[in-house]
C-alpha cells in the first residue's frame, strides 16, 4: 500500500522518471570537475597480492577507514574521484561525508561482476534529488520545497545508491518503482565511507567466488562466510542491506548450484558402478 502517495505531475528529468546517473542531460548535477585527473578503468577483479595474505582483522581495519593508496591498490592508480570542497553542493550536509569525498575520495569505475557503475562522477558529478519525491513520500498535491536532498555516488544495474545529504547513510532508488510510490529500494550503508570500504573488500574477494567446479565452490562459499562477516562489521549484514543481500544471495546459489551438480554427478557414477557389478 502506498497509502495514497504518488509523485505531483511529470516527475525530474526524464519526465516518466528521475533521470539515471549517466543520462545524457541529468537534472541538478553537482560537484562537477572539469580538470579532474582520475582515469577510470574497468576492473574484472582486483589482482590478488602476492605474498602473505592481509588478516581479516586487518582487512577490516583498512575497510573501516579507507585511505587513498588502500582503496587504489583496490581499485587501481589514479581511480578516485576527489572534488574540492568548493564544487561540492551546499545542501550535503553531512559532515562525515563531505570530509571523505574531499580528502580521500571515491572510485570512479565499472566493476563488471556486480555492476557497478560510478564512472561519469568525474564528468558529471552528483545528481541531487529530493529523496522524499524518489521514495514516494510526497502527497500528489503537496508542492513544498524538499526539506533535504541526497546524491547518486553510483548504480548497481539499474539501482542508484544515493547517500543522504543530512545523515551520510547510503540508500537505494529503484527507477521501477518511481511512479506507483514505490522508488524506496531499502538500506545499503550507514555511511558513504563504510560502503566504500566494502566495495574495496569486494574487488579483494572477487577473484575467491571464481567457481570452476565443486571444489572451488567449497572455497567460494568459505570466502563468502569470511566476506559476510566483514560486512557484517562494517555495519552491513546481508540480512539488514537490501544491496548485500541481493549481490551475496547470486553468488551463493551459483556455488551450491555446482555443490549439488557434483553430488548428482557421484550419485550417478555409484549408480552405474552397481549396474556393472550386477554384471
Amino acid at each position: 500500500m502506498c497509502d495514497g502517495r504518488r509523485h505531483r505531475g511529470p516527475g525530474p528529468t526524464p519526465p516518466s522518471s528521475p533521470a539515471p546517473c549517466s543520462s545524457a542531460a541529468p537534472a541538478r548535477r553537482l560537484g562537477r570537475q572539469p580538470d579532474c585527473q582520475c582515469l577510470t578503468v574497468e576492473w574484472t577483479y582486483c589482482r590478488p597480492h602476492r605474498g602473505v595474505s592481509p588478516s581479516m582483522s586487518d582487512l577490516l581495519a583498512a575497510a573501516q577507514s579507507p585511505t587513498v593508496e588502500w582503496l587504489e591498490s583496490c581499485f587501481g592508480p589514479r581511480t578516485l574521484w576527489r572534488p574540492d570542497q568548493a564544487d561540492l553542493p551546499a545542501r550535503l550536509e553531512d559532515k562525515e561525508t563531505r570530509e571523505f569525498l574531499t580528502e580521500t575520495g571515491i572510485p570512479a569505475v565499472r566493476l563488471s561482476a556486480i555492476d557497478y557503475d560510478s564512472a561519469d562522477l568525474p564528468e558529471r558529478g552528483m545528481w541531487e534529488e529530493d529523496p522524499d519525491e524518489l521514495f514516494g513520500e510526497r502527497y500528489p498535491d503537496d508542492h513544498s520545497p524538499p526539506t533535504r536532498y541526497s546524491y547518486c555516488i553510483g548504480k548497481v544495474s539499474q539501482l542508484h545508491l544515493m547517500v543522504d545529504g543530512d545523515t551520510g547513510a547510503v540508500e537505494i532508488y529503484n527507477p521501477d518503482g518511481w511512479d506507483h510510490a514505490a522508488g524506496y529500494g531499502g538500506y545499503a550503508a550507514p555511511s558513504l565511507r563504510k560502503f566504500i570500504g566494502a566495495l574495496g573488500l569486494f574487488t579483494l574477494y572477487e577473484h575467491r567466488f571464481d567457481v570452476a567446479d565443486a571444489s572451488s565452490a567449497a572455497a567460494a562459499l568459505t570466502a563468502l562466510d569470511e566476506f559476510t562477516t566483514l560486512l557484517e562489521q562494517l555495519g552491513q549484514d546481508p540480512d539488514e542491506s537490501a544491496l548485500w543481500e541481493g549481490l551475496l544471495e547470486e553468488i551463493r546459489e551459483e556455488c551450491e548450484d555446482w555443490e549439488d551438480s557434483d553430488d548428482n554427478g557421484d550419485q550417478e557414477d555409484q549408480a552405474v558402478s552397481v549396474e556393472l557389478s550386477d554384471h
